[in-house]
């Protein structure tokens, strides 16, 4: 009888576990949605040739452009880190229920019983 339960325990496991590493895959493609369409936004704001041109009498506009690609590279840099610690989270405790279903089902399947 110990023997049913473990191999429902150990499907019910797996099957959690797929869906674990399902949101993961979800929460990757949404973070990639997410920078892409912010790509665009900013490709679609960047001033024109023209603009740039004016700016040029300015003779400290080298250093605000530096400074800004710093900041745009830490805010994406900050971005993408709590991103990959979500995913690194959902996957490593997708992986344990994946893992855990197996055994039990290893166990649920054992020929001729547990033994107990």
């Amino acid at each position: 009888m110990i023997q049913q339960w473990c191999n429902l325990a150990g499907l019910t496991f797996d099957f959690v576990g797929v869906i674990m590493l399902a949101y993961e895959w979800w929460i990757a493609l949404s973070a990639e949605r997410t920078e892409a369409e912010r790509a665009a936004f900013e490709q679609r704001i960047r001033p024109s040739p023209m603009m740039q041109q004016q700016q040029q009498s300015n003779p400290h506009q080298p250093m605000h452009d530096y400074m800004r690609e710093t900041l745009r590279f830490q805010r994406d840099a900050l971005r993408a880190q709590g991103v990959r610690g979500m995913r690194r989270s959902w996957f490593t405790a997708a992986m344990t229920f994946i893992a855990l279903g197996f055994l039990l089902q290893i166990l649920g399947s054992w020929p001729g019983g547990l033994g107990f």
